[in-house]
């Protein structure tokens, strides 16, 4: 019998995902290409397809994305030491900011204003 290591980093990272987004009472959802599940279900979170290189983003009517961030940075999800940005699109514009994902992949939090 042979053994190796192995690592549950990416389970820690959809935990601390998971647990984030449930302090929010807004619909949280994650959607890449024909894909989109309930963040806030670890099934769900579980369910998506594993690819090299891909695109998720996280849309959601938070209220405060300053607020989003800041438990982002202390759970240490923001590996890409990505800030809040702004961009004026739709009436009000957007404010945004990226982390890597669980399978390198770009995870976008955004909110509406």
């Amino acid at each position: 019998m042979r053994a190796g290591e192995v690592s549950n980093s990416i389970q820690k990272k959809q935990n601390n995902i998971v647990a984030i987004v449930n302090r929010f009472l807004e619909n949280l959802y994650i959607c890449c290409g024909r894909y989109i599940v309930n963040a806030k279900s670890m099934l769900g979170v579980l369910s998506m397809p594993e690819f090299d290189k891909g695109e998720l983003h996280i849309h959601t009517d938070v209220k405060d994305i300053e607020k989003v961030y800041a438990m982002i940075n202390q759970a240490g999800l923001n590996s890409t030491q990505d800030t809040v940005h702004f961009l004026p699109f739709w009436e009000n514009g957007v404010k945004f900011f990226t982390i890597e994902g669980p399978n390198k992949e770009k995870v976008e939090f955004s909110q509406y204003l």
